[in-house]
């Protein structure tokens, strides 16, 4: 039962941090025609997300196996208290920094 209600926290979570991350970045892509650069990204961030930590890789950081498309593909990541959540933008899935 204990699974299930964290796994329901994590699809929550998911859904309310990091959705909204990724959406930014999906929609400045859009129309720029490019990734936002980190500090383009930190710019929102520190607006939209304030007060909490967030991460943004556009390049394969050195804890990942796999990429998707370069110079269009992302991640994006929020610290959770114990751990930081990431969102990989090519599949939509999710995982936390200790289980990749």
């Amino acid at each position: 039962m204990a699974t299930l209600k964290q796994s329901r926290k994590d699809r929550a979570f998911v859904e309310t941090e990091l959705v909204p991350l990724a959406r930014y970045v999906e929609g400045f892509r859009d129309s720029q025609h490019r990734l936002p650069s980190e500090d383009e990204f930190k710019r929102w961030a520190d607006t939209n997300r304030e007060n909490k930590a967030v991460w943004y890789f556009t390049e394969r950081p050195s804890f990942m196996s796999d990429w998707g498309t370069p110079d269009r593909d992302f991640v994006v990541g929020m610290w959770r208290g114990e751990w930081v959540q990431y969102y990989r933008s090519w599949d939509g899935k999710s995982f936390d920094g200790d289980t990749y």
